[in-house]
Order: structure tokens, then C-alpha cells, then sequence
């Protein structure tokens, strides 16, 4: 039965007790569709018991089994390490202090552009976005979308620049070969969905991949570099593609 899993959640704790009774899934299903008016079959029970016995299996986050001060704490100071380092990377002129100041006390420092402490606030949202994703087995278009958004919750509302969406201009960065200025276009606005469409297929298959340290780094290096050779927004490529690549080394 299609989403069996979600309609007997509720019932978790019945069906363990009849389970532990001895009550074959036959009987449970049969009592279950009695006393809460559903219908389902012994085997959406035997798929829901599955369901379960899979997740109960799968490792430990590296914050689960410390005690709630210490892993809050934790949290805390890698929420602020990850915010300074990815947007300083980006321009922005918070010292640590600052950040965690912003951050932790809702502070405003003097001197220091508006923009700089939206941008701050808006990584730290997309950082614990982060922490969600971790537990989802696939990653889908509308999270890159809302991490998009956290980066970007303050910018200007621009048709050409829209936030929480892909690029409708043309972008490129100039560099430096051989002593001589190089410009590079990144992938047209055109071909940006089908080309993200293939991207997150194959960021999820090597997701499920990295099943050690070794790989992990791998994938994050593969993420971080193919995910801004595309370029997808207008702005905000380089953090969302940072937190996105950082998925295989947290999981």
C-alpha cells in the first residue's frame, strides 16, 4: 500500500505491542483497520516494521549522545566558524567575535554594513537547514532552493535576479592564465534547469556513496567544483554550494 509508512506512524507504538503479544500481521492489520477505520494489508504492516528497523539502524549523527549543553554549544561554535569563514570568503568584513556577537546576542556592530550582518543571519538559518537535510536520504531541487534563500533573504526583489530560483541572466567570472586576463562563462541561463536536474541525480547517487572519510572529501571536492562551474543564481553560488558539499562530510 503507497504510503503506508506516513498513515501508520501514528499507530507505531500499537503495532510493537501486538508484535512483542506474539499477534501475527495479519491479525494486526485486521485490528488496526477496525479501530481507526483504515485499510490496509498485513503487508503495509510488514513494510512499516522495515521501514523502521532501517532507520533504528542508521549511524549515529556526530551531535547525537552528548549531553543537550555540550552538543548546543557545539552547535553554536560551528554555526559561527562556518558563517565567518564562507562569508568572508564572499567579502564580507565580520571578525569571528562579531559573527558570534550577531549571532548569539542579536548584536549590531557599529561601523559594520547592514548587509554584512543580514548575510551572517541568513547563513546561520541555512546552516541549520543543513542539520535537517542531513537525516533525508535524498536531497531535492526545492533544497537547494531554500538554501538559496536563507543566503539570499534580504537581497533587492530583481526580476533578472530572482531569489530562490534559477539564473535568468548570464554570468561569468575573469581570471588570470599565462599572466593574461581570462573571462569565463559560466552555463547559459537556458540550459541551467536541465543541467541542475542532472547535477542533483548524480550529487544524490554519489551521496549514498560516501560511505567513508575518504569519499566524503571526494564528494564534497566533486560538489563544491561542478555545482559552481554551473553557476545556477545569480549570486550566492559559492555558499550554497559550500553548505550543499558539506552534507557528505556531516553525514
Amino acid at each position: 500500500m503507497k504510503g503506508s509508512s506516513s498513515i501508520l506512524t501514528p499507530f507505531e507504538a500499537q503495532i510493537y505491542n501486538l508484535r512483542k503479544e506474539g499477534v501475527s500481521l495479519r491479525k494486526i492489520a485486521a485490528t488496526l483497520n477496525r479501530e481507526h477505520g483504515l485499510s490496509i494489508t498485513y503487508n503495509a504492516v510488514f513494510s512499516f516494521l522495515k521501514t523502521r528497523e532501517k532507520t533504528a539502524k542508521r549511524p549515529d549523527l556526530f551531535y547525537e549522545n552528548l549531553p543537550d549543553d555540550i552538543r548546543n554549544s557545539l552547535i553554536k561554535q560551528l554555526t559561527a566558524l562556518w558563517t565567518f569563514d564562507s562569508t568572508g570568503i564572499e567579502g564580507n568584513t565580520l571578525t569571528l567575535g562579531e559573527t558570534v556577537k550577531v549571532l548569539e546576542l542579536g548584536l549590531t556592530i557599529s561601523g559594520k554594513p547592514l548587509k554584512d550582518h543580514e548575510e551572517a543571519y541568513g547563513h546561520a538559518k541555512a546552516v541549520e537547514l543543513i542539520y535537517d537535510l542531513i537525516q533525508k536520504e535524498q536531497f531535492s531541487a526545492d533544497d537547494r532552493f531554500n538554501l538559496h534563500r536563507c543566503v539570499m533573504q534580504k537581497s533587492p526583489i530583481d526580476s533578472l535576479r530572482p531569489i530562490g530560483n534559477w539564473k535568468r541572466d548570464y554570468n561569468g567570472t575573469t581570471g588570470v592564465r599565462d599572466g593574461k586576463p581570462v573571462y569565463m562563462e559560466y552555463a547559459r541561463p537556458d540550459d541551467t534547469p536541465k543541467l541542475m536536474a542532472r547535477w542533483i541525480k548524480e550529487f544524490n547517487r554519489k551521496l549514498r556513496s560516501a560511505t567513508s572519510a575518504t569519499k566524503a572529501v571526494n564528494v564534497y571536492a566533486w560538489t563544491h567544483l561542478s555545482f559552481v562551474r554551473i553557476h545556477p543564481f545569480f549570486d550566492g553560488n559559492g555558499r550554497v554550494a559550500r553548505l550543499i558539499a558539506n552534507l557528505p562530510l556531516l553525514k
